[in-house]
């Protein structure tokens, strides 16, 4: 956002506990900086920034059985931490991509999480069937979600929400 990097959580190398910092690089200056923590510590986390706020969705910390159910909402201008309406259910292996002003967790295997800023709620979509292949990346591009396989497959989300496979070359 703005040239500006940021990295939250990850796991402490003393205890092995995921860990609630939160750092900044700039790339102009070359520098880091240290933020304001997280509320909860997590690793693996899906990620966006919508407008001048970044989301951090799930996670896991394996001091609780299975993944996280939280939303972490960090202001990028005030620089505050607030929690948003969690995840209906833990996320699973999960990417974060920003399209149309909401962040979509890409879960493998089976569906995506929306999540709308504007009401604080979330939303379900079916996926494509896969065929028991599971999500190796995501990413967004003029309001469609492009998502590819492990398999050599993808499928995308138009703008405005339709669901389609995609001819991969081989």
């Amino acid at each position: 956002h703005a040239g500006l990097m940021y990295v939250a959580g990850g796991i402490s190398s003393s205890t092995g506990h995921p860990t609630n910092s939160f750092h900044v690089f700039n790339e102009a200056t070359g520098l880091w900086e240290d933020l304001p923590p997280m509320p909860h510590g997590c690793r693996m986390a899906a990620s966006g920034v919508i407008g001048n706020e970044l989301f951090i969705a799930g996670g896991y910390d394996p001091q609780q059985p299975g993944r996280l159910r939280t939303l972490q909402i960090y202001d990028i201008a005030t620089r505050t931490w607030r929690v948003g309406a969690p995840p209906p259910r833990t996320p699973g292996i999960t990417i974060g991509v920003v399209a149309d002003g909401k962040l979509f967790l890409i879960r493998s295997p089976q569906s995506t999480l929306v999540y709308d800023p504007q009401s604080n709620t979330w939303s379900e979509e079916a996926v494509p069937e896969i065929h028991g292949s599971s999500v190796l990346h995501a990413c967004a591009h003029e309001g469609r979600v492009v998502v590819f396989l492990w398999n050599g497959k993808a499928f995308e989300r138009a703008a405005g929400g339709s669901l389609e496979c995609l001819a991969v070359p081989q």
